[in-house]
């Protein structure tokens, strides 16, 4: 009588930060973003996808959410994308007078804009248009445009804080993987 073992070995694969998000599309964020928040085309100053996270103040690390960042005439709208449908909703609405400060922290691969509030700071990654939320795909131009633009409706610059990093949303997954031992 022959035993054939039919053993099999599970092996942990272990994923941490993998995401994607839908694509981008500028035209119908900004018709969706006006309606929502009954505000004119012609007040919007800036559309793009980001990313952001609320850091309470002392701390140095903070979820990041994708969404989409639009700078107006007067207000700054941080909307987070649902990643099932693709769609926003308003997650917060922040008033130039109601911001502190504006700084940007320069890194080595990306640009950071780090907005101060009284309890907390905002951290910002712009994104390209149409990217699915990789690191390499941060748009810094378009983090200092960002910027520029809160400094001119009279937002503070200070110098940067470090660098907020980013903390896993639901810590790391692992995957097992059968593999067959002979």
């Amino acid at each position: 009588m022959k035993a054939i073992p039919l053993a099999i070995l599970l092996l942990p694969i272990t994923l941490a930060g993998c995401m994607a998000t839908l694509p981008f599309d500028r035209r119908s964020e900004q018709i969706a973003i006006t309606e929502a928040e009954n505000i004119s085309r012609d007040d919007i100053l800036f559309t793009s996808r980001c990313e952001f996270a609320l850091v309470p103040n002392g701390l140095s690390a903070g979820i990041f959410y994708q969404g989409v960042c639009l700078a107006s005439k007067n207000k700054l709208y941080l909307r987070r994308i649902d990643r099932t449908t693709g769609t926003t909703t308003t997650f917060r609405v922040y008033s130039a007078g109601q911001l502190m400060s504006a700084s940007i922290y320069s890194g080595a691969f990306s640009d950071q804009l780090q907005l101060r509030l009284p309890q907390y700071v905002v951290a910002l990654h712009m994104k390209r248009d149409g990217m699915h939320g990789f690191a390499w795909e941060i748009d810094s131009s378009a983090t200092r445009k960002l910027f520029q633009i809160l400094r001119s409706q009279g937002v503070a610059a200070v110098p940067s804080l470090a660098r907020i990093a980013s903390l896993p949303t639901s810590g790391t997954r692992n995957i097992y993987v059968p593999v067959p031992m002979p």
